[in-house]
């Protein structure tokens, strides 16, 4: 089969890092497509005819996509079909967005209606989401395990490290380790630098890893701790994480969590511990230190059921068996008539008679390139903060698209940048109007942020973020406080907290962008940042407990700026009962020494 994988190409793992190897070794042909680079070089919408363009030349059996972040909708499953190819979500974070597809009655349901016309086959890792679904009537979503590729035997490997622990330092994870050290054992910690700002378990911490470090770590490993978590929420889902583990043949204690017994079975060939038990898991590593018999036979039975059961070689039939129904009924469809002078109109001559040819709708985009080398221009420019250069690429950009939210947005950003704040507000306002089902609700009915580094993408304060029009949220809020437009402001956040997590982001992005002192008054940054602590957000509900100490020393700031100190102070003294980070703390009391 001929197959297209829809993934970010990204050093911690995506599709291309988990199935192409085992894929291409049972024959098939394999192919990547990086939808979030293209987002973020070059918007929503260019992306979308990119990405029929390529269908249309490669003509792939089955596009297999990751839902929600694939940004297809009804539209582009139409026309990827006239390519004969066959559409597979293959959702394996669910249970992340499940509280939030399910807080508001009926959200669910048409959540579920977008999908099913936007998928042939919707496969998740969730059995909550399927469960979900069944309660509702709805009969499309099937559940599938995770796999990874069939890795290498590890054998009989030194195993010098007694304790493992990868990952991002998450509030939770920090807390995990600093009690697993108080009982004894203490954990070798590898991830983000982040883990040097927590002093008390800063020298459990060895640095960052590539992703072939990641594995080397883990094969070197006596155990290796999994714990069920999603920044600092208690998230009780599989992670591809405990199949890497397993790949490595470490013994695997893991945090019990929805599906575990899908995987592995406890005690034989993994070792699990209650959630949120740190007491138990710190017994646990403790016994099966000191019991290397019996640690050495679960791990190896660990590695043997992921080599038997949890590998691509084993999985993919499933995939296939789903997907041939689908991609039979879509075979041979109808394709449109185009002129070769059409595709090359600056080389037909005047009295052209050029041969008729059949091209799939997706592969006929004549202003494609003209479009893309704007974006990237105009993109660039701001970048380089040579903002009439921009200007002068994203206003030919609108005079071919006029109407797209991308090349709106940009000039509303430019405009901003250049403090033309009525002119921009306007621009920004447009490009909400025309972006109104630019994604599907699944999509924007919660906030993501894909982790792709530092670049401009769509905009100084949103690399990866989704949904795209909290962009010109942000700037407006900006934008009203720049020019003292009290009641817009309100107006406009009592619009957005509909979507707790939406004005979190929006607000969170402002105060975390530097060089705004002179943009945003004490009276906004307080006001702000009381909005702020007064939200409840759900997928951004560990965010808001990793920076809360943060936030009530901004809002002590400004307080104390704007003539209250007393209460000023009081903030700051607050924000130290916050377990900020060491950092944090210092500024809290160099806050504290200036106000008296």
């Amino acid at each position: 089969m001929k197959i297209l994988l829809s993934n970010a190409v990204v050093s911690h793992g995506a599709f291309h890092h988990w199935m192409t190897a085992d894929l291409r070794a049972m024959g098939h042909e394999v192919s990547t497509l990086d939808p979030d680079e293209l987002c973020e070089q070059f918007g929503i919408e260019l992306y979308r005819r990119v990405l029929l363009q390529r269908i249309a030349s490669d003509k792939p059996d089955i596009f297999i996509v990751y839902p929600p972040y694939d940004l297809l909708r009804e539209e582009e499953r139409k026309a990827i079909h006239e390519s004969g190819t066959a559409i597979v979500g293959f959702a394996y974070d669910d249970p992340i967005f499940l509280p939030s597809y399910t807080r508001t009655k009926g959200d669910f349901e048409k959540i579920a209606a977008e999908f099913n016309k936007t998928y042939d086959v919707y496969f998740t890792t969730s059995r909550d989401m399927v469960k979900q679904a069944t309660d509702r009537d709805i009969h499309f979503m099937k559940h599938i395990r995770w796999a990874c590729v069939t890795p290498t035997d590890p054998g009989d490997t030194v195993r010098d490290l007694p304790l493992v622990v990868i990952g991002a330092p998450y509030p939770r994870r920090v807390n995990m380790v600093k009690h697993l050290k108080a009982a004894g054992v203490k954990p070798i910690v590898f991830g983000a630098e982040g883990w040097k700002q927590f002093l008390d378990v800063a020298d459990c911490y060895n640095g960052m890893l590539t992703r072939p470090g990641m594995f080397e770590m883990y094969k070197r490993a006596k155990i290796a701790l999994a714990p069920a978590d999603w920044e600092s929420n208690y998230t009780p889902m599989v992670k591809l994480r405990s199949l890497e583990i397993a790949s490595m043949g470490p013994l695997q204690i893991i945090e019990q969590c929805e599906d575990l017994f899908d995987y592995f079975e406890d005690d034989k060939e993994v070792v699990s511990y209650r959630a949120h038990d740190w007491d138990q898991l710190a017994e646990l590593i403790k016994q099966y230190l000191n019991d290397d018999a019996k640690r050495s036979t679960i791990a190896r039975a660990g590695y043997e059921r992921l080599v038997r059961d949890h590998v691509w070689k084993v999985r993919w039939q499933e995939i296939e068996d789903a997907a041939r129904p689908k991609l039979e009924k879509i075979r041979h469809k109808p394709m449109i008539a185009v002129k070769e002078s059409e595709a090359h109109p600056t080389t037909a001559p005047a009295n052209d008679s050029s041969e008729i040819v059949s091209v799939p709708k997706g592969a006929y985009d004549p202003h494609l390139a003209q479009e893309l080398g704007l974006s990237a221009c105009a993109m660039h420019y701001e970048k380089l903060g040579d903002i009439n250069t921009a200007l002068i690429a994203v206003e030919e950009w609108l005079a071919v698209r006029p109407n797209y939210y991308a090349n709106l947005l940009t000039k509303a950003r430019l405009l901003f940048h250049q403090k033309t704040y009525a002119e921009s507000e306007t621009y920004f306002l447009r490009a909400l109007e025309v972006g109104k089902g630019l994604c599907n609700i699944g999509v924007d009915i919660t906030v993501t942020q894909r982790k792709l580094g530092p670049r401009l993408g769509l905009g100084r304060l949103f690399s990866g973020i989704f949904p795209r029009h909290l962009e010109c949220y942000s700037h407006l809020l900006m934008i009203y406080a720049a020019t003292d437009q009290v009641q817009k402001a309100e107006d406009l956040m009592t619009s957005i907290s509909v979507s707790q997590d939406h004005l979190f982001v929006s607000i969170v992005a402002i105060i975390a962008e530097s060089g705004l002192e002179g943009l945003l008054s004490a009276k906004f940054l307080a006001r702000y940042i009381e909005v702020l602590l007064s939200l409840e957000p759900i997928v951004w509900a560990g965010e808001k407990k990793r920076h809360r100490a943060h936030f009530w020393m901004l809002r002590g700031q400004a307080i104390a700026n704007l003539g209250n100190r007393e209460e000023g102070r009081d903030c700051l003294a607050y924000a130290l009962s916050q377990d900020p980070y060491p950092q944090v703390e210092q500024q809290i009391r160099k806050q504290l020494a200036l106000v008296g």
